[in-house]
């Protein structure tokens, strides 16, 4: 299941996904990755946040 296209983009989207956990904003964290992401990597995103 890829969740990157190379490791630099998976650690932005892991510093991404840190800040919007800090923000409270992982709803729309998971709706950006939505648009940008397959949908095999989407359950790995929403585990990350903790949003289901």
């Amino acid at each position: 299941m890829p969740i990157a296209s190379d490791f630099e983009e998976f650690i932005r989207v892991m510093e991404t996904a840190q800040y919007a956990v800090w923000k409270n904003a992982e709803k729309e964290f998971i709706e950006l990755m939505e648009r940008e992401n397959s949908e095999s990597s989407i359950n790995f995103w929403k585990e990350l946040v903790s949003v289901y």
